[in-house]
C-alpha cells in the first residue's frame, strides 16, 4: 500500500523561524548576563543571623600595683560618684599588720563586755547575726550555697563595725579601756599607710571587676577605629578571659553605662543586606535572653583593599546602638543573634542590585542615558530588595527602568 504524502505549507516554517528566534534571544539573554527591570513598591520582612561582639559605654579605672585588696562592692552592682569601691593594700604589706589589729580589737570587746558585767543582749543578738552570715560563708565557699561571697562578706564587716559601735556607746571608758584604744588608734593609723581607698569618681554606672583584655580597642570611644580584621578574629576567638596590665598599673575596675551600649558585626563587601544609618532594628540573642531589643543602626563602615597586596580585610562593619538596659552583657563580648527588619518602599529584583566600591547601586536608564544610583538596602530576600536613594538630590521613584551593566 502506497504511503500518502503529506505536503507541507508555509505556515509549518514560520512557526519554526518562530521558534528558532526565541531560542537565540533566550540564549543570547543567559550568555550576556543582563538584564532589565522596573522599580516598583512592596514590603519585605528581612532576617539576619549574625555572630557580632558586644561594646559597651565603660570606663577602666586603674590603681598602683597593690599586695592585697578588699572590696567594698560587689560584681554587677550599681554605684554613685563617691561610692568606696575597694581598699588596696600597697606592695610590701605584711598580713601580721591586720592581725595585730584584729587580736587587738577582739582585746577591747572581751574588756568591755567585762565592765557590762559580762554579757548583754544587744551584744549578744549582733554576735549571734555575725556567727549566721559566717556560717553562710563557709557555705559558699564549700559550694553548698549560691550566695555571693562578696555580699555575705560585707554583711559581716557591716555588722562586725555595728557591733564596735554600739560597745563603744554603751561602756563607759575606765583607763584601762581607754589605754586600749589608744594602742587601736595607733595600729589604724599604722595601717592606713599601707591601705588606700579606691572611691568611685567616674560618675554613676555598674561594676564590673573582670577584664578579657580587649577593653581598650573595643569602647565607645574608638568606634571609628574598630575593623573588620579584629570583629572577625573575636567572633572565631569566643570570649576570651585575659587581662591587660602596664608595668606600674593594675586594672581595678569598669564602671559600665547601665543603659547605653553597641552591637558590632560584619558582613561581606559583596553582600549589599548591610545595616542602614539612622533605620531601627529588633535583635534577639541566642541563649542570653529571650527579650526582643530594639536598636538604631549607625552608618556601615567599609574596608576595601587598596591593591592586590594589601593584608587588609575587606568587610562591612555594621554598628548597631542599644538604649536599653545592658543587663547580663556587663560580662559578655561575643554573641550570637537574629536582626529582623519589616521594610516598605520602593522594591526591585534582587538580581538589579549590584555593588560599586562597596557600596549596593542600581542603573537607572533613562532613554540613551544609564545612571548608577548608590542605595540603602533596607530588608532583602532571596528576590526582592526594598531600597532607597543614599542621595536625596538623586531620586528613585515606581516605574523607573533598572539595567544591569
Amino acid at each position: 500500500m502506497r504511503r500518502q504524502r503529506r505536503r507541507v505549507n508555509g505556515r509549518f516554517f514560520l512557526f519554526l523561524g518562530g521558534l528558532a528566534l526565541a531560542l537565540v534571544v533566550t540564549t543570547l539573554l543567559l550568555l550576556g548576563g543582563g538584564g532589565a527591570g522596573e522599580i516598583g513598591f512592596g514590603s519585605i520582612n528581612a532576617e539576619l543571623k549574625e555572630s557580632g561582639v558586644i561594646i559597651r559605654e565603660e570606663t577602666i579605672v586603674s590603681t598602683e600595683k597593690y599586695e592585697k585588696i578588699n572590696f567594698n562592692v560587689i560584681e554587677g552592682q550599681a554605684v554613685a560618684d563617691q561610692t568606696l569601691i575597694a581598699t588596696v593594700f600597697k606592695r610590701g604589706y605584711q598580713d601580721e599588720s591586720m592581725i595585730a589589729l584584729l587580736n587587738l580589737q577582739k582585746e577591747i570587746r572581751n574588756y568591755q563586755l567585762k565592765l557590762l558585767g559580762g554579757s548583754d543582749a544587744t551584744a549578744a543578738e549582733l554576735d549571734s547575726r555575725i556567727a549566721a552570715v559566717k556560717a553562710l560563708i563557709r557555705d559558699a565557699a564549700r559550694g553548698d550555697s549560691e550566695q555571693d561571697l562578696l555580699s555575705l562578706e560585707q554583711q559581716v564587716r557591716q555588722l562586725q563595725q555595728e557591733r564596735i559601735n554600739y560597745l563603744r556607746t554603751a561602756v563607759t571608758p575606765d583607763t584601762q579601756l581607754q589605754g586600749l584604744y589608744n594602742q587601736l588608734a595607733d595600729q589604724e593609723n599604722s595601717l592606713r599607710n599601707w591601705t588606700r581607698d579606691i572611691v568611685n569618681t567616674a560618675g554613676n554606672g555598674i561594676v564590673s571587676f573582670y577584664f578579657d583584655g580587649y577593653e581598650q580597642v573595643l569602647s565607645s570611644g574608638k568606634l571609628g577605629t574598630i575593623n573588620v580584621s579584629l570583629i572577625n578574629s573575636l567572633v572565631k576567638g569566643g570570649n576570651t578571659a585575659s587581662t591587660t596590665e602596664s608595668s606600674s598599673e593594675s586594672q581595678l575596675y569598669r564602671l559600665i553605662s547601665p543603659n547605653h551600649w553597641y552591637l558590632a558585626f560584619t558582613t561581606d563587601i559583596d553582600d549589599p543586606m548591610r545595616v542602614c544609618a539612622g533605620e531601627e532594628y529588633y535583635v534577639t540573642f541566642d541563649d542570653y535572653s529571650d527579650a526582643i531589643y530594639l536598636a538604631t543602626a549607625r552608618e556601615p563602615v567599609v574596608f576595601i583593599k587598596s591593591n592586590e597586596e594589601s593584608t587588609a580585610t575587606q568587610g562591612v562593619v555594621n554598628i548597631l546602638e542599644f538604649h536599653v538596659d545592658i543587663g547580663s552583657f556587663v560580662g559578655i563580648r561575643t554573641v550570637n543573634m537574629t536582626i529582623t527588619k519589616a521594610a516598605q518602599g520602593l522594591m526591585i529584583k534582587e538580581s538589579m542590585l549590584d555593588i560599586y566600591n562597596g557600596v549596593p547601586c542600581v542603573y537607572v536608564e533613562s532613554g540613551d542615558v544609564v545612571t548608577r544610583v548608590e542605595v540603602n538596602v533596607l530588608a532583602m530576600d532571596e528576590k526582592n530588595a526594598v531600597i532607597q536613594s543614599r542621595d536625596a538630590a538623586v531620586p528613585l521613584v515606581a516605574g523607573q527602568k533598572l539595567v544591569k551593566p
